[in-house]
């Protein structure tokens, strides 16, 4: 008995030393914690976004009883001018913002993977022609064109998404276009064309995949800038509107009741900030990750040591 006790008190230990080795080295090095932490944030956010909440009141409902009340047990970020749960319509609005966001983000970087691809490799005239259309679209500011286009086609949600997918594509197209130029006289490549590969083939089957990472590692940096411009054009007016709970729309609503009702901006706004800030930490870790020059941290987790 005694023997089965003491493997058991031997094993928790292990165990405990390896959660300390690792919360050393998470603690000591920039790259595991930035994981770490953005990995945590994203994960919570996806679970909000995604999840049913039957204890909360639906964001829609009003009850003009308790207008404008700060929080309380009851509401816990208190009420907006309709009596509405601030609580409930921030959590709606994450799966708005996180649903509207990723669509862009996946649209824009497909768009610009494949004009990018298309481009470096054929080079001449296509080349010439693709790249002189993106150059056109990033002789704007990004904001400003969004802010254009989604005011002429239609200020709602759906225009705020085309809006901003048309300016985020070209930042794609000419990452993507660079990666072409670095990788289509390769060894694999001439090898690969030699054998007989068509050009077709040979774009999507040599190139694209060794391009494919790099984009996705942007994409997920890009999630918190566009996810703040989307806020931004619902600020704006011109982004989505009521009784539709998104961040930016509500910051706006709130803006007639400040400084008095100073939670209604203050909880959309963290809410925001917070999911910013965890893609951002995500996207900048897989960034570091995958650097060689960082592979550093795979041997000192190993070892339990700096």
């Amino acid at each position: 008995m005694a023997r089965v006790t003491g493997s058991i008190t031997e094993s928790s230990r292990r165990r405990l030393s390896t959660v300390r080795a690792f919360g050393k080295v998470s603690i000591r090095n920039r790259l595991a914690l930035t994981i770490v932490i953005g990995a945590v944030l994203v994960t919570i956010i996806d679970l909000v976004s995604g999840g049913r909440f039957p204890f909360l009141s639906s964001p829609l409902t009003q009850n003009l009883e308790v207008t404008l009340a700060s929080p309380t047990w009851s509401h816990l970020m208190g009420t907006d001018e309709y009596g509405r749960d601030i609580l409930s319509r921030v959590l709606a609005g994450a799966k708005v913002s996180v649903e509207v966001t990723l669509i862009v983000v996946i649209v824009g970087a497909t768009i610009g993977m494949i004009i990018g691809v298309v481009a470096g490799f054929l080079g001449g005239i296509v080349d010439e022609v693709l790249m002189r259309l993106t150059d056109m679209f990033l002789a704007f500011p990004a904001l400003i064109l969004a802010a254009a286009i989604a005011a002429a086609i239609g200020r709602n949600l759906q225009a705020s998404v085309v809006a901003l997918t048309v300016v985020e594509w070209p930042w794609y197209a000419r990452l993507a276009r660079a990666q072409v130029l670095s990788l289509r006289e390769q060894e694999f490549v001439l090898a690969s064309r030699t054998l007989g590969a068509s050009t077709r083939r040979l774009m999507f089957r040599a190139i694209l995949p060794n391009v494919a990472p790099t984009l996705i590692i942007q994409a997920t940096l890009d999630v918190g800038y566009v996810m703040l411009s989307m806020a931004g054009l619902s600020f704006l007016g011109i982004g989505a509107q009521a009784p539709l709970p998104e961040w930016g729309s509500m910051i706006l609503d709130a803006l007639s009741y400040q400084p008095q009702a100073w939670w209604y901006a203050l909880f959309p706004g963290l809410a925001l900030t917070i999911t910013a800030f965890g893609f951002n930490l995500l996207g900048d870790g897989l960034r570091d990750w995958l650097d060689p020059t960082l592979r550093g941290f795979r041997t000192d987790f190993a070892m339990g040591e700096e």
